[in-house]
C-alpha cells in the first residue's frame, strides 16, 4: 500500500477505501429504490457480502477487515417527508380523539 512512501495520509486512506467500496456497491445500490434501501434488511446483508468480497483486494495492499457493520442510509429529503407524515398522523389522531370526546359529551 505504501509503494515507497514514508507516510500515508488519513484522507488518502479514506479515498482508497471509499473508492473500492463505492465501486463494489455502485451497481447494486443504483438499481434499488430509496424505500428498498431503507426497509429491506436482506439488501444490507447483500452489501455486506459485496464489501466483504473486497477482502482480497485489501489484503494485497496490506489491510485486513476485522469487522464490517451494515450501512446506515441517510436521506434528508425522505426524513423530512417522514417527519411531515408523522406530524400529520399525530394531528389526525388528536383531532379524532377530540371529535370522539365531543361526540361522547353530546350523547
Amino acid at each position: 500500500m505504501m509503494k515507497g512512501r514514508q507516510n500515508y495520509s488519513i484522507n488518502g486512506l479514506k479515498s482508497f477505501l471509499f473508492d473500492e467500496v463505492r465501486n463494489a456497491l455502485r451497481e447494486s445500490i443504483g438499481q434499488k429504490s430509496v424505500r428498498d434501501l431503507s426497509t429491506d434488511l436482506s439488501l444490507k446483508k447483500e452489501f455486506e457480502a459485496k464489501v466483504s468480497s473486497l477482502r482480497t483486494t485489501y489484503q494485497r495492499n496490506g489491510l485486513s477487515f476485522i469487522q464490517f457493520r451494515t450501512i446506515d442510509y441517510i436521506y434528508p429529503h425522505i426524513d423530512k417527508i417522514r417527519n411531515i407524515q408523522e406530524d400529520l398522523f399525530i394531528q389526525l389522531t388528536e383531532k379524532q380523539a377530540q371529535l370522539k370526546e365531543e361526540n361522547d359529551f353530546l350523547m
